[in-house]
């Protein structure tokens, strides 16, 4: 054998073994897909289960408090008209009467107005606080977990799915996430879904109050106290 044959031996060897070494190296970094890992993680079914229950409550609450808005809307409107139909032969003190329960039938009113409106912001704002807090939490739980299995292959870093065109699928460690953080969490029990909430009620004409008494008031051609305007101060 030549010398020129024998190099091409060596040099072929030695390109081999790179190659062999190239391939058993860990990869320089491994992929997870967050959202694959949410909706594959028994807590977080388990939480959006606990989730829609609390939502259900806090819509039914609410339905109650719309309910009673809607009276008290209805009864202003119904005491405003009735003043508005009183005559000059109605007497003083009964045109009095009436702009006063007016008055106090708008005041309830506005009211009532005012309790459903802080609660559907505060029942929004603390459900919405509350699921943050949870996701954050479990993103931590995720992180930490995908960690462990980096460090179990020798990989430096962890990267999520979305930063990323392309990588070799053999990186992606989602399923292996998946499965570590449902190691100790059991599926969540189905039940039977729960009915879908009552729609918000809608009352007549978006953001109205009840009606003004039109034009001049009885009690104002008679000399009284001219009625209340239907206001609503925010």
């Amino acid at each position: 054998m030549n010398k020129f044959a024998l190099l091409s031996i060596c040099a072929f060897s030695l390109a081999a073994g790179q190659l062999v070494h190239a391939a058993d190296a860990p990869p320089p970094f491994l992929v997870v897909d967050i959202g694959e890992v949410l909706a594959g993680s028994n807590e977080a079914k388990t939480y959006d289960m606990l989730f829609t229950e609390r939502y259900q409550s806090a819509i039914q609450s609410y339905q109650s408090q719309l309910q009673e808005l809607q009276s008290a809307y209805t009864q202003a409107n119904q005491l405003n008209d009735a003043l508005n139909k009183a005559t000059d032969a109605t007497p003083k003190d009964e045109r009095e009467r009436m702009t006063a329960a007016v008055k106090s039938a708008v005041d309830d009113f506005n009211s009532k107005k005012a309790m459903t409106d802080n609660l559907k912001t505060s029942m929004e704002g603390d459900l919405n606080a509350k699921r943050q807090d949870y996701l954050a939490k479990l993103i931590t739980k995720i992180s930490d977990k995908a960690k462990e299995i980096a460090q179990k292959r020798k990989v430096g870093a962890v990267v999520t799915k979305n930063n990323f065109l392309y990588w070799d699928p053999s990186w992606e460690i989602t399923k292996d996430v998946i499965a570590a953080i449902n190691v100790d969490v059991p599926a969540p029990q189905t039940t039977t879904p729960a009915a879908a909430a009552t729609p918000p009620l809608t009352l007549p004409g978006a953001g109205s109050t009840p009606a003004r008494p039109a034009g001049t008031t009885p009690a104002t051609r008679a000399g009284g106290a001219a009625a209340p305007a239907a206001s609503t101060s925010k």
